[in-house]
């Protein structure tokens, strides 16, 4: 197993609210607006000694003694020495040069006189990175982010253990990792308090500040929805800061919003684009916008604009070295984006409960399908012509083997290189310790491991591979080779198109073919019978009829071959013309019908089926499937397939997928191929298929 780049410290997920224990922190909610009133925190101070917290500005110890009459000394621990520094009321010079306060500062207090005191004090909007040696180590509790046990337990191994001092009965409580009942301990802890912590090896603590980050609420956002993305807005920021340091500027105002269309209109405004259909997030230097409607989590957008904006700060474009022709000034696309999806991965895996391998695995995915080295992947029109879920793939592996070389500190590293160099490889060389050229030598020689190609791309025939996994028996093989090449002949005849290189799994069952479907596309798929990526088919040999399953991919190939990656355009024709392709072979090749026959015997059977399924969507409206399991876009996809190859030639089922890479958007082609708007042929289908649906009157 490769080493991955580990984290630094793991910090946990936030709280959905900043009070605790016996102590308060008043902040600012995610939605209100700033105000002059500054955030507090209010504690509980007995006769005796008290354990605090300093989780305010910097300010002079004296102020203390003005604030809290009955103050009699203030006590720190310096950590070079491991003697306590004093300051004592009246003293004219404090022992040890003791003469103010820093945020994060763990301080003993003594007070005189018979009752506790209620202090409220000041609490630093920003948060502070505690960077805590080996030994006993003193330090405050801000109360954020998440709950002081989850911070603790994200110091794993490295904490012996932490004690809290009872001030009102002036003696230790401990509390050891693994020890039944320990936990009340660190929960009787409240922000601004103190702690002892015991380490056996050093550890950087990152705590939220009482300042909230920024966010704009746009629309009437639900107030539940609100409070659970004001929280993870806080989390991710919070995490990323104290991965890459709180750099002055890195600030993120998300604008959250409750309707698509206010989104879309902003994002219009912004940049002067058409948004796409699918558009619920998108992020600007300093800002992100997000819908409450959107699937991916808000920490998975956020992750990534921080990252950028960080990069952007240290990196000013202004303040770098011309770039070459199609590149940028920050360096080569596959960086970019590699060392984005790499940083935004540590976070996903922090929060979302996803294993690190889990995530890589979907990202490098496509790097199996691609035998373009990662030096080819460097201008923005060669990641536009790669695609760029490959320029992410490679970009993402080559980002893992720098880290790996260099640590993760390496990556804001070169960005921070960038301005004093001569330009992106000179940044590159002094910030990871080897040339490009020689890194792109390793890594290439590093891919086979890292992301063996697919069969096809590995081998030098101009062919199908076939890969049986599992026990599928030699006259099964022999068929399916036999049913491919006989498809192949008959799509080739009907309707005028054929495919190249490409790769078919067959696996006995579904266990058989699991890790590989997984490797290849990115994911689990626990219902798969036929499926297919680019230039990739996958299929369960035990289920339904197989050689019909292979025809039905194929299908699908060719209209990834042609498309050239470009947009499919709607999940009815997608499926209707795979369907229509399949309805063929089993005519022609399996049953020994003409065309007319077997397209006259589906069509009869598609219309049987709907004539039963009670309400049924318009075209129109099954553009886009969100359940792929309801297949009802098979069934009316058939049909409408149908009809246009009635109306225009079956040729032109494959020639609306040739001409998609030219068009302006899937219906600009659509015309073109069939001789139809889109809006006049949805209106025309409906006519037919109602014809079609409803049964003919009986004759008294």
């Amino acid at each position: 197993m490769r080493r991955r780049g580990l984290l630094l410290l793991a910090v946990p997920a936030i709280a959905a609210a900043l009070v605790g224990g016996g102590g308060t922190a008043a902040a600012e909610s995610p939605g209100d607006t700033a105000t002059d009133e500054a955030a507090t925190i209010t504690t509980l101070l007995h006769p005796g000694w008290n354990l605090i917290g300093w989780v305010g500005p910097e300010t002079p110890v004296a102020d203390l003694f003005e604030e809290i009459p009955a103050l009699v000394q203030v006590s720190i621990l310096d950590e070079a020495t491991g003697r306590y520094l004093r300051v004592r009321r009246g003293d004219r010079s404090p022992r040890g040069g003791l003469t103010s306060l820093a945020p994060g500062m763990g301080l003993w207090l003594r007070l005189g006189g018979a009752e506790p005191v209620v202090w409220t004090r000041p609490a630093e909007a920003a948060g502070v990175l505690l960077q805590l040696g080996a030994g006993r180590r003193l330090a405050a509790w801000s109360g954020g982010p998440g709950s002081l046990r989850d911070a603790l337990a994200g110091f794993g191994g490295a904490l012996a253990s932490a004690h809290r001092w009872n001030a009102e009965a002036q003696r230790y409580e401990a509390y050891r990792p693994g020890r039944t009942g320990a936990g009340a301990v660190l929960d009787a802890i409240a922000p601004g308090d103190g702690l002892w912590v015991f380490l056996s090896s050093p550890v950087r603590w990152w705590q939220q500040g009482a300042g909230a980050p920024p966010m704009v609420f746009v629309g009437d956002v639900d107030a539940n929805d609100a409070a659970a993305l004001g929280a993870e807005f806080r989390d991710v920021t919070a995490r990323l800061a104290a991965r890459f340091e709180d750099i002055e500027g890195t600030e993120i105002t998300a604008y959250i919003h409750a309707e698509l269309e206010t989104l879309r209109a902003a994002y219009e405004a912004h940049g002067g684009r058409t948004a796409d259909a699918g558009l619920c997030r998108y992020w600007t230097r300093s800002a992100i916008a997000y819908a409450t409607s959107c699937d991916e989590p808000l920490g998975a957008a956020v992750g990534r604009a921080y990252f950028e904006l960080l990069r952007d700060t240290v990196a000013p474009l202004d303040d770098l070295a011309a770039a070459e022709e199609g590149y940028s000034r920050r360096g080569p696309q596959w960086l970019l984006y590699g060392a984005r999806e790499y940083v935004n991965a540590l976070y996903l895996v922090e929060t979302r409960g996803e294993t690190y391998e889990q995530l890589r695995t979907a990202l490098i995915a496509p790097a199996r399908r691609t035998t373009l080295p990662l030096g080819s992947l460097e201008t923005r029109d060669e990641r536009d012509s790669a695609g760029l879920d490959v320029t992410i793939a490679l970009g993402f592996l080559a980002t893992e083997s720098l880290v790996e070389h260099a640590g993760e500190v390496a990556i804001l590293d070169y960005f921070r290189r960038l301005p004093a160099s001569a330009g992106w490889r000179e940044a590159f060389e002094a910030a990871f310790g080897v040339s490009v050229a020689d890194f792109h030598d390793a890594f290439e020689a590093s891919r086979p491991e890292l992301a063996p190609l697919l069969p096809h791309l590995a081998d030098e025939l101009d062919e199908p591979a076939f890969v049986f996994l599992g026990t599928v028996g030699k006259e099964l093989r022999e068929a399916l080779r036999a049913s491919l090449e006989e498809s192949m002949g008959l799509f080739a005849t009907h309707f005028g198109g054929e495919a190249s290189d490409f790769t078919i799994y067959v696996g006995s069952d579904l266990e058989a073919v699991a890790a590989e479907y997984r490797s290849v596309r990115g994911r689990d798929n626990p219902e798969l019978c036929g499926d297919q990526g680019r230039s990739v088919i996958f299929q369960v040999a035990s289920c339904k009829n197989p050689s019909l399953v292979l025809a039905h991919e194929y299908v699908h190939v060719l209209q990834h071959q042609l498309a050239g990656g470009a947009p499919w355009g709607p999940d009815w024709l997608t499926e209707g013309v795979a369907v229509y392709g399949e309805a063929l072979h089993r005519a022609v090749i399996v049953q020994g019908l003409t065309v007319s026959e077997g397209l006259d015997e589906r069509r009869r059977e598609e219309t049987a089926v709907l004539r039963t399924a009670g309400e049924i969507p318009a075209l129109r409206d099954l553009e886009t499937v969100a359940d792929e399991a309801e297949r009802i876009h098979y069934r009316l996809g058939f049909l409408a397939a149908d009809w246009l190859a009635q109306r225009a030639g079956a040729e032109a089922l494959l020639g609306y997928y040739r001409g998609l890479p030219s068009a302006e958007g899937w219906q600009e082609a659509f015309e073109a191929s069939f001789g139809i708007a889109v809006d006049d042929f949805y209106t025309a289908f409906e006519a037919y298929r109602a014809e079609l649906v409803t049964p003919e009157a009986s004759t008294p």
